[in-house]
């Protein structure tokens, strides 16, 4: 196998799409002090923040007691770490990926990288959300001590999500507008397209949700995985659900939620359009609508 090259390259921020060849080996300090080999003016990144290591192809990132800490893919270190490809690191407001290659790819990191511009100043973090997901945004942040509002837009549909300690507190999508916070959410988490702004968060307005964000990724790992299965056994996406005729059915054996979904799929037709009209998550409108399916009660149209 031939030789392999490391890179470093800014994901948020005004360095955003800049990337940094690490030669092998090398020792590299990132900080806001002049001395550093790559220099970061951030209010949340210390004079020498963190050490990335390069030593015979194996990657290190060590924290230099940094006030705010360093993380990486979104759990604060204590020790000496060793970096895989594709791993997220943040330091203050800064997100880096590791990259590894066939050819040498960025500059040499002996120059400054960001702009004499705090990197917290509001709409100065953004990036593409094919390259970071709003999950990994959220892992990002979860045990970060930075308080952050992400504004989101998802092919020119507009959301947010309000961060507050490590907790979701607020969070909106104009498309379902009347929904539950919850499957406003899922719907964010599972987008694959869009862009992202980070800007600096604080106590938020409003508190529809108080939730674990570390607790939600796992539900909505699940939550995601149920879901493609069950959409299999759904009508096409442009396909529409109706009543079954004759209804044979009792309809008195259904309860409210369900009766709700009857009339939804009697009204809109459309598979679509019910999720979107449906209070329900996504998983658990899908869920119920294969139930009245099995027991006769829709059919496809």
């Amino acid at each position: 196998m031939g030789e392999r090259f490391h890179s470093l390259r800014f994901l948020t921020g005004k360095s955003q799409g800049n990337e940094l060849a690490i030669p092998d080996p090398s020792a590299l300090v990132v900080g806001r002090s002049g001395n550093a080999g790559v220099i970061l003016l951030d209010g949340m990144v210390s004079r020498t923040h963190a050490r990335f290591s390069l030593n015979a192809g194996s990657m290190t990132v060590e924290d230099l007691g940094s006030a705010n800490g360093t993380f990486v893919n979104g759990q604060k270190i204590r020790t000496l770490v060793s970096l895989k490809p594709g791993d997220r690191i943040l330091l203050g407001a800064t997100i880096l990926k590791l990259s590894s290659a066939a050819v040498s790819a960025g500059t040499e990191p002996t120059i400054e990288v960001t702009e004499e511009v705090p990197a917290r100043e509001p709409g100065d973090l953004s990036g593409d959300l094919s390259e970071v997901s709003v999950v990994k945004l959220l892992e990002t942040y979860a045990l970060a001590t930075s308080d952050v509002f992400l504004d989101l837009r998802f092919d020119g549909v507009a959301g947010f999500i309000a961060v507050y300690r490590g907790r979701i507190w607020d969070c909106g999508l104009d498309s379902l507008p009347a929904a539950p916070p919850l499957k406003t959410l899922l719907r964010m988490l599972n987008a694959a397209r869009g862009e992202y702004y980070v800007r600096p968060g604080g106590p938020p307005e409003s508190r529809r949700v108080d939730l674990d964000i570390a607790a939600l990724l796992v539900e909505a790992k699940r939550g995601m995985d149920e879901l493609d299965i069950l959409r299999q056994r759904l009508p096409d996406v442009g396909a529409s659900l109706v009543l079954s005729r004759p209804l044979v059915a009792p309809l008195v054996a259904l309860d409210e939620t369900d009766l709700s979904l009857v009339q939804l799929s009697h009204n809109l037709g459309g598979v679509e359009r019910i999720l979107d009209q449906s209070r329900l998550t996504d998983v658990e409108a899908v869920r119920r609508l294969l139930g009245l399916i099995d027991r006769g009660y829709l059919r496809k149209g």
